[in-house]
């Protein structure tokens, strides 16, 4: 009895190493979008730097595709794992496929309105030519910060919208506060 009951325990801990996995949630998402402007002296209500930031903090959930609530293996506990990978490793469950970014104000040659990504960074690219395959990746852990690079000819107020459309057809929307740009 003593031997197949130790035979028992050994082979399911062979098992257990063999299939271990972590119970993580492969994808991420975001429910909402939270916008704040910072220029590099650190105010955000009025801006007298050459270039500012607008921060999009992204209210992140991960999502999984375990059919059971701690990963697939039952019989194994994330302490016993051999390889985990971090929440949200494969990206987006539904990516987004394009960033537009206006202010509801003239903006230089650019009328109130219209797309302001030619004048845009993100993750030191032009936002306009932005693969955003890479944002799926880039973003599973918190804010997206895009960087206005050039200042608007004439001092006034402006709102910024950021709309992120994913390859659904699902649109996230959100304004900053007003900023005066001096």
């Amino acid at each position: 009895m003593k031997k197949i009951l130790l035979t028992f325990l050994l082979s399911t801990s062979l098992f257990a190493i063999l299939f271990s996995c972590c119970p993580n949630d492969p994808y991420w998402e975001f429910g909402t979008m939270k916008l704040s402007i910072q220029d590099y002296d650190r105010r955000d209500s009025s801006v007298r730097t050459a270039t500012l930031s607008i921060i999009a903090d992204l209210d992140i959930s991960y999502l999984s595709d375990a059919l059971l609530p701690y990963g697939n293996n039952p019989f194994v506990s994330s302490a016993t794992a051999t390889r985990c990978e971090p929440d949200g490793y494969q990206g987006m469950k539904d990516p987004i496929s394009s960033i537009n970014i206006t202010s509801n104000a003239a903006f230089g040659n650019f009328p109130p309105n219209t797309s302001l990504n030619s004048i845009i960074e993100y993750n030191g690219q032009d936002l306009s030519t932005y693969n955003m395959i890479s944002f799926q990746y880039d973003n599973a852990y918190g804010d997206a910060v895009f960087e206005v690079l050039q200042k608007p000819t004439s001092g006034s107020t402006h709102v910024f919208k950021v709309e992120m459309t994913s390859i659904s057809g699902y649109k996230y929307i959100a304004i900053t506060p007003a900023v005066n740009w001096y």
